[in-house]
């Protein structure tokens, strides 16, 4: 199985848990699979009337697929921070994050 987590915090779209089945990453062009799971949230963020599209800065959190997190580490995205601490996931972990990439 595979996904990405969608989770409104402040007014943005935050992109948590970026982890597409392994099946459709050997498939595919891993870079343009994420270009276009970009695409797709930055639908979403206009229908919904939200700000900005954040990925988590912390690789734990937003994805645990290695090619998301390369592929992420090479955008050179702008860094911005939440004014508050988001909860992400309570079981069997804790998770966090206030420190994200601006994608969008």
């Amino acid at each position: 199985m595979g996904g990405a987590h969608f989770l409104i915090r402040e007014n943005n779209l935050c992109l948590p848990g970026i982890n597409p089945s392994l099946d459709i990453l050997g498939s595919v062009k891993n870079e343009e699979l994420f270009d276009k799971m970009l695409k797709y949230a930055q639908k979403v963020k206009e229908k919904l009337g939200l700000d900005k599209i954040l990925i988590p800065i912390n690789s734990t959190i937003y994805s645990n697929r290695t090619q998301i997190q390369e592929i992420i580490r090479n955008k050179n995205f702008k860094k911005r921070d939440l004014k508050q601490e988001a909860k992400f996931s309570y079981s069997p972990y804790s998770y966090s994050f206030q420190e994200c990439y601006e994608v969008g």
